[in-house]
């Protein structure tokens, strides 16, 4: 985790661990809603696994492989936001 996202530090089991900033807030939303709060490497690791079958499936934004990658590389505001419509366009309908 990158210093820009440590806020703390507190000892857990004997082991220092890293807080991000808002940890308690999302660690809340996460034990109310009965998800267990994963690392950011577990994180990590599982959108690389999902990542490995294509943009689509990793990002689940309603847009193909090709609209994601241009999404991610497009300079062109006006490009990224009929992307942005198009992807909310098929996730809603």
């Amino acid at each position: 985790m990158t210093t820009a996202w440590v806020k703390g530090t507190e000892q857990i089991g004997g082991e220092r661990k890293d807080r991000a900033a808002f940890y308690d807030e999302v660690l809340a939303m996460h034990t109310d809603a009965g998800i267990e709060m994963k690392s950011p490497e577990e994180l990590a690791d599982e959108l690389g696994v999902i990542g490995e079958q294509g943009l689509a499936l990793a990002l689940n934004n309603g847009l193909n492989d090709e609209e994601n990658l241009e999404l991610a590389t497009s300079g062109n505001a006006i490009r990224l936001v009929e992307l942005i419509l198009r992807g909310l366009e098929r996730k809603a309908g």
